[in-house]
């Protein structure tokens, strides 16, 4: 599951544009077309149909979230039985707790204390009067043994930690650790890998298996399980997004499109020729074919609207 949005994502959206009851032949069409455009895609979309037994029985009975959950935890052994000897992998357990949450089976945090689902933004305060600002589609626990600490399941969020002198605020995420005792700190999840940014944070340190590093305010850097990258200077309008909006300066416009996709109910796809073209501008995330079409004006480059759940931007000319 190789990049931000890959094509297990992508094809579980084809699955939930498909099974919504809405889909007509321009889906798809659109659909198979998909399909065609990279063996890749075929291969992610057999991969969910090992899932879809134990969901399509769920929707078929409309059975209760609880149970669904269940099933798609159970031991292989029960999950055979209760299948009819349709064993679910490990990739394709995640796969069907995604496809159960967009069906409605299951919710979007996927057992998260707090989530956001597609274009949602929401603030809280924790106990310790730290206030927590999740962007959209993002999932984090909270650790009920130790108060001053979290877990980032996915998405990115910003945390303007309080200071406690005795206690440091620790935000894990599957690859590692981020320690700080005060300050403002922006967290960002991809599957394979995690970005932190310090904005005026005191003691920040990265912690992953590789080492650890200590982060300076106002710097960025990126870390796997194994390894933390170089820090470099963090970009102001970074947390814009709090606001709705989407600033880059110079920005590829894969990124750029990678910044859009928690705001868009459906799949974007770029095309390779085009996808590090440098973007700069203010972009609205709340309204995500008004920034289509801006982008349209100032790039070269076209989009194409196969479907309301499908977006291809190719390449084109500047209009």
């Amino acid at each position: 599951m190789g990049h931000s949005i890959s094509v297990e994502d992508e094809a579980v959206k084809w699955f939930v544009a498909l099974k919504s009851g809405d889909a007509g032949p321009d889906e798809q069409a659109a659909f198979q077309e998909w399909l065609g455009i990279d063996p890749q895609h075929q291969a992610a979309w057999l991969r969910l149909e090992s899932a879809l037994g134990a969901i399509s029985l769920a929707q078929k009975t409309r059975m209760p979230a609880v149970d669904v959950d269940r099933l798609l935890k159970a031991p292989s052994a029960s999950r055979r039985r209760f299948l009819g000897g349709g064993a679910l992998a490990v990739s394709s357990l995640w796969l069907g707790q995604r496809i159960a949450a967009e069906l409605g089976f299951m919710p979007k945090s996927w057992g998260g204390d707090y989530w956001t689902g597609v274009g949602e933004r929401k603030q809280f305060q924790l106990v310790d009067s730290s206030v927590i600002t999740l962007n959209a589609c993002t999932s984090i626990r909270l650790d009920g043994a130790r108060s001053r600490s979290l877990f980032v399941d996915q998405g990115k969020l910003l945390a303007d930690i309080a200071l406690d002198a005795n206690l440091p605020f620790v935000l894990s995420t599957p690859h590692g650790h981020v320690s700080l005792d005060a300050g403002r700190i922006q967290i960002d999840v991809r599957r394979e890998k995690t970005r932190v940014t310090t904005l005026d944070s005191i003691n920040a340190l990265a912690e992953v298996k590789g080492g650890r590093q200590l982060l300076e305010p106002g710097q960025s850097l990126g870390f796997d399980s194994m390894a933390i990258e170089s820090q470099q200077p963090s970009r102001e309008y970074t947390t814009a997004w709090q606001d709705g909006w989407l600033e880059v300066k110079n920005q590829p416009l894969s990124e750029v499109v990678d910044q859009l996709r928690p705001y868009f109910n459906g799949v974007i796809t770029v095309s390779a020729e085009i996808a590090q073209i440098g973007v700069s501008g203010r972009f609205s995330l709340d309204d995500t074919d008004k920034t289509l079409d801006a982008l349209v004006q100032t790039l070269p480059l076209r989009v194409n609207r196969r479907t309301r759940f499908w977006v291809l931007i190719e390449p084109g000319q500047v209009s």
